[in-house]
Formats: C-alpha cells, sequence, structure tokens
C-alpha cells in the first residue's frame, strides 16, 4: 500500500535493482542500489478541504540515481539497513528520492527500511515528506531484479564480473550481454543485465 497524505494508492509494481557504471576515473565507479514502484491510478483527494474535486493519477515513487550501501557485499545483506535524509540529499551528494503524480516532487525527507527479506523479495518501508510538505509512505515488498551495468571497457561477462567483484558478490548471477549504443563523443558503450541464476 502507498499513502500520499490523505490518499491511499494499491502498488502495480514495485522493484528494487543496482546499478554499476564504470568512468574514465576509476575512483568514481560504483554500486548504487535504485527503487522503482508504479501506482495503480486512484484517486488523489484535494488538499483544500472546502475543494471537492478529485482527480485521477497513478504515482510513482523512485530513487533512479542511486544510494550506496557500503555494509552489503551481496544482494542478501539488506535487511536491517535504515537510510536516512534530513533533506534532499545525504553528506554523500546522494538525492533522497522522487514521488511524480502530476509533476515530479523531490522528497526532501526520508527513510527507508529493509524490513526483510523473503526469497528475491524485502518488506520495506519508505517514508517521508514531499518538497510540496506532503507526507508519504509505502510499505510492500520490493522484488529484487538484477544489476544493469553501463561500461565503455568492459567487452564480456569475466571482465564485468571481475569489475563488480569489490562491489557484490557475483556467484549468484548469470550476466548476459544487452544492446551497446554509442555517446554523443562517439564512444561506444555496452550494456549488460545481470540476472539470478
Amino acid at each position: 500500500m502507498f499513502k500520499l497524505g490523505e490518499s491511499e494508492f494499491e502498488v502495480e509494481t514495485a522493484e528494487l535493482y543496482a546499478v554499476f557504471q564504470t568512468w574514465d576515473d576509476e575512483a568514481d565507479t560504483s554500486l548504487v542500489w535504485c527503487i522503482n514502484i508504479d501506482m495503480e491510478e486512484g484517486t488523489l483527494a484535494p488538499e483544500d478541504e472546502d475543494d471537492e474535486d478529485e482527480e485521477t493519477v497513478s504515482p510513482n515513487l523512485y530513487h533512479e540515481n542511486g544510494f550506496r550501501i557500503e555494509q552489503a557485499h551481496s544482494w542478501k545483506e539488506l535487511e536491517g539497513v535504515v537510510l536516512e535524509w534530513e533533506e534532499e540529499e545525504n553528506d554523500n551528494g546522494e538525492d533522497a528520492g522522487f514521488i511524480h503524480t502530476f509533476d515530479t516532487e523531490m522528497i526532501t525527507e526520508g527513510k527507508i527500511e529493509f524490513l526483510e527479506r523473503n526469497g528475491d523479495k524485502y518488506l520495506t518501508r519508505w517514508s517521508g515528506v514531499t518538497e510540496y510538505e506532503t507526507p508519504f509512505e509505502f510499505e510492500g515488498e520490493l522484488e529484487f531484479t538484477g544489476i544493469l551495468a553501463d561500461s565503455a571497457s568492459i567487452l564480456n561477462q569475466e571482465e564485468l564480473k571481475s569489475a563488480l567483484a569489490p562491489f557484490i558478490d557475483m556467484d549468484e548471477f548469470e550476466c548476459v550481454p544487452e544492446e551497446s549504443y554509442d555517446k554523443d563523443d562517439g564512444e561506444r558503450h555496452y550494456r549488460w543485465k545481470c540476472v539470478l541464476k
């Protein structure tokens, strides 16, 4: 269930995934965790009690820029992890996430709690406040869907697993190449999707 202000929405899809990117400067290479939660269409209650107009929306709660979880070296080790933001960004420069209804709102205070793992899903609570001071709370299962990787230098699965090894245990993953692309400067980038075996 997802609550936004006085409104409640059923969850359509909820996923947890990791993103790995390599840069020219190896110090910037990182693995970050991302969340995407889509809600079913529902009614958004008006903020003004005198306003009788209700509008239909399908909210999207997401963290696409990602956050680091230094204490976890496996996708199975997130249970009990709690992340908090007291403003739009934390000390690492990681944003608190976003909510999209009619437009996109930044989350200005947030707390993500990975409560319990059940197979490839995590019971998770994500609560906070948007930039328009609207409280929200999601509680439900996030399905772990794997790792997305993007690199200009990694050309095969063995190289990719070696590059990921300092960040996460790769023994349970199979990495499948996806369509490569050229950046604006003409540099070829290679994409991979690493899924559980």
